[in-house]
């Protein structure tokens, strides 16, 4: 299902297409990868990169 809604949302829309054709399923969430419900949840390491 990943490869599907990789796909889906990078907007390989023939890709998902013969995905779905070949049995798999359409993603259902609508969160975009990497999102965070609040920003709590962020690592520090994703805050600041370059610091040590």
């Amino acid at each position: 299902m990943q490869a599907a809604a990789d796909a889906k949302f990078y907007g390989h829309n023939e890709v998902f297409d013969i995905l779905r054709a070949r049995g798999a399923r359409a993603p259902k969430i609508k969160r975009t990868p990497m999102t965070v419900s609040n920003p709590g949840e962020v690592p520090e390491y994703e805050l600041s990169p370059d610091a040590e």
